[in-house]
Parts: C-alpha cells; sequence; structure tokens
C-alpha cells in the first residue's frame, strides 16, 4: 500500500482531505472547504510546496 491523499465530506458538509500513510494512520489533514474543487486545489498546493518548505524548529531556544 502506498500514502495516498483522501478527500471526504465533514460536518456541516465541507469538504476535508487527509493524508494517510502505508499503515493507513492519517498523518495530517486539511481544514473544511466550501467546494470538493477547493479541496482538490489544496492537495496540489501541499505536494508541490513540500519539497521546497523549510523546517523550522520552534523548540530549539534562540541566540
Amino acid at each position: 500500500m502506498v500514502y495516498r491523499f483522501e478527500i471526504f465530506r465533514g460536518v456541516g458538509g465541507l469538504f476535508y482531505w487527509r493524508y494517510v500513510a502505508a499503515n493507513n494512520e492519517t498523518m495530517c489533514h486539511s481544514e473544511g472547504f466550501t467546494t470538493k474543487q477547493s479541496a482538490i486545489h489544496a492537495i496540489g498546493v501541499v505536494k508541490n510546496m513540500a519539497n521546497i518548505s523549510n523546517i523550522n524548529d520552534l523548540t530549539v531556544a534562540r541566540v
């Protein structure tokens, strides 16, 4: 099994996505979107930006 995005309808009929690992655990999920197309667009943004995003460790004290 592979990692995957799933789109589903939640409370109030909003569309959400979740990113699911190979072991079927949800790794992260979205806010609610009013349209399915907006949820699909957000998945595309996450996929495109993940490769170039920085990791900011907020647990490390700054000097």
